[in-house]
């Protein structure tokens, strides 16, 4: 039975895992993630953040499915006007699946041009471009040995690509008390095999929509809803998402989130979402119930965690002043 269940995951993602790609409960903190086009996209020197994700911990006879993020960007020099800027960045992450710890990781970089709309900068069109070397992988030793020539024909046990992604992403105030973010963005579009066995598989083209509204119901309290649509090959995901924020102390810049979330896919799952703002240092927390269970080997509702925290940094320039001579007079 331990082969078994061994197998089944194995099975899943070469035959049947061609539309899945890597996702985030808290995906708005993790922007280089979501959007190239959210390169740079914040006031400060950089930015650097991570999040872990862990998903089927609670299922019966399976190995969690590990996905860590991290992440670095900065906006680094002005653009071609004095409101536009650029921004680049780094993006690293590595998804290990089940207990046959098949790997699917990248180093990605990114670069952001961000267009003042208007003369005082407060709406922003911008256009980002991410590309690098992606890589999978079969780790687990033990599982290599099951797969026969006659079951899952093997080339080699690793797989390195380019891969290329690009986004475009619009910023503007909606009147004086809300702030509208909305992007798109595709993912994977040189096509790249990313099959590890010997016949050809192209990984196939992502394609994402994102919006949320930022609304200051008074100065100590917001509400944020925001949709995620993702589509790849024949499969295509929304998840929905109401966050409300009290700020909890002025001085400090203390604000507290709590919200909740309904992804909508396969595996419908209600999330439930936590935050923590503490002037420039954001954490959050998210879990994800499945409303369903999975067919055989386990009465679980299958879940996952998420634990993410990001810090803009803000390094300013020191001094020069003249001196100046006072000479008095007698």
């Amino acid at each position: 039975m331990r082969r078994i269940y061994t197998l089944i995951p194995f099975i899943f993602i070469f035959f049947i895992g061609r539309g899945q790609d890597i996702h985030f409960t808290q995906y708005n903190l993790a922007p280089v993630t979501l959007n190239p086009a959210l390169t740079g996209a914040f006031y400060g020197s950089f930015r650097i953040g991570a999040l872990y994700r862990s998903q089927f911990f609670n299922v019966d006879n399976f190995t969690a499915f590990k996905t860590p993020n991290l992440y670095i960007d900065a906006p680094i020099i002005k653009g071609f006007r004095d409101k536009d800027w650029v921004g680049v960045g780094a993006n690293i992450f590595q998804d290990e699946a089940g207990d046959l710890e098949l790997t699917f990781g990248s180093f990605l970089g990114s670069v952001a041009y961000h267009f003042a709309l208007d003369k005082e900068g407060d709406a922003i069109l911008t256009l980002g471009v991410q590309g690098g070397t992606m890589s999978r992988r079969l780790v687990n030793e033990g599982a290599k040995k099951l797969i026969d020539d006659e079951t899952l024909p093997s080339e080699n046990d690793n797989r390195n690509f380019f891969d290329l992604n690009a986004g475009l992403m619009l910023r503007t105030p909606l009147g004086e008390m809300s702030l509208l973010e909305v992007g798109v963005a595709g993912f994977h579009l040189t096509g790249p095999d990313y099959n590890l066995r010997q016949n050809t598989a192209e990984l196939p083209l992502r394609y994402d929509f994102h919006a949320r509204v930022k609304n200051y119901i008074t100065e100590t309290f917001t509400v944020t809803p925001s949709v995620l649509y993702k589509g790849m090959g024949t499969a295509n995901q929304i998840a929905l998402q109401g966050m409300v924020g009290f700020q909890v102390d002025q001085e400090k810049m203390i604000d507290l989130n709590m919200g909740l979330g309904y992804r909508i896919n396969d595996l419908d799952a209600l999330e439930i979402l936590f935050g923590l703002d503490w002037g420039d240092f954001k954490a959050g927390f998210g879990y994800d119930l499945a409303l369903t269970s999975l067919a055989g080997g386990s009465n679980s509702r299958p879940g996952a965690v998420e634990f993410a925290a990001s810090y803009i940094a803000k390094i300013y320039k020191k001094p020069d002043p003249k001196p100046t001579l006072f000479c008095p007079r007698f």
